[in-house]
């Protein structure tokens, strides 16, 4: 997994590849429980490609997503 801050925006993206996430729906529930929404509004936003997934976070962040993520069973170890 990488991680980049964006200092203007304020947003924070994580990629992470897709052989990491053997179950879809526990990933994206897992996401969710960890950065929930503000007003109808999701914290973040999730982009898929062949290879990885890149979720890009507004307004917050864990201090580590892949240890969130392994305690929920979301993700593999890599």
């Amino acid at each position: 997994m990488t991680e980049t801050l964006n200092p203007v925006a304020q947003t924070w993206e994580h990629r992470i590849h897709r052989s990491q996430v053997k179950d879809t729906n526990k990933f994206l529930n897992a996401l969710f429980e960890i950065y929930s929404m503000t007003v109808r509004t999701p914290n973040y936003f999730v982009q898929t490609t062949d290879q990885e997934y890149k979720v890009t976070v507004y307004f917050e962040e864990p201090k580590d997503l892949m240890a969130e993520l392994l305690k929920k069973g979301a993700v593999e170890k890599a």
